[in-house]
């Protein structure tokens, strides 16, 4: 078995839903669908990645319209340790992490007639094209959101804007990616 099938076990377990269920074609119109797809994708961005785990970050939030990621600061996450600010390929990662969670819930809409399996296959195909950050305070503070949304989607690219807050809810940098998202 591979970590794609292993992942897509593990989370689709943890809701208490069979292997039968990858091969059902799923109502995305249907809020109560979509509302469980997005907390499976959730679990996948929460526990699943190594990497995101390694950062500590939380997805806390996911719709169609928005997606919102927390980060705790923490020693071994600093760039500047005298001044305790946050690194800024952490922030770049936060960024483009909340920009790709966003894009893959949009890409739910063009996923009519899929089987779940066939869904959670293109979510592990999709992936970053180009991203810009614009870092524009240190990042410094205990807590940090960011918050993303789609600008635009077609069929095969999604464009998304990004927008990181520190604690004190200023930005602390923004960003732009396009997503590769079928």
């Amino acid at each position: 078995m591979n970590k794609f099938q292993e992942t897509i076990d593990s989370v689709l377990s943890k809701q208490n839903i069979g292997n039968d269920y990858l091969n059902t074609i799923p109502d995305v119109t249907s809020e109560k669908v979509m509302s469980s797809i997005f907390s499976m994708l959730m679990d996948v961005y929460n526990t699943k990645m190594p990497f995101n785990r390694l950062l500590g970050i939380e997805v806390t939030e996911l719709s169609l319209e928005r997606a919102v990621i927390s980060i705790d600061s923490r020693e071994d996450l600093y760039g500047n340790y005298i001044h305790q600010i946050l690194h800024g390929g952490v922030i770049s990662s936060v960024i483009d992490l909340s920009g790709g969670i966003i894009a893959q819930a949009h890409a739910l809409s063009k996923m009519k007639g899929m089987t779940i399996g066939e869904m959670m296959h293109r979510f592990s195909m999709m992936s970053t094209l180009n991203m810009r950050v614009d870092y524009l305070r240190p990042g410094s503070g205990n807590k940090f959101e960011c918050i993303s949304k789609v600008v635009r989607a077609g069929n095969k690219v999604a464009v998304v804007q990004m927008e990181m807050l520190g604690s004190d809810e200023k930005q602390t940098a923004v960003g732009t990616g396009s997503y590769l998202i079928g």
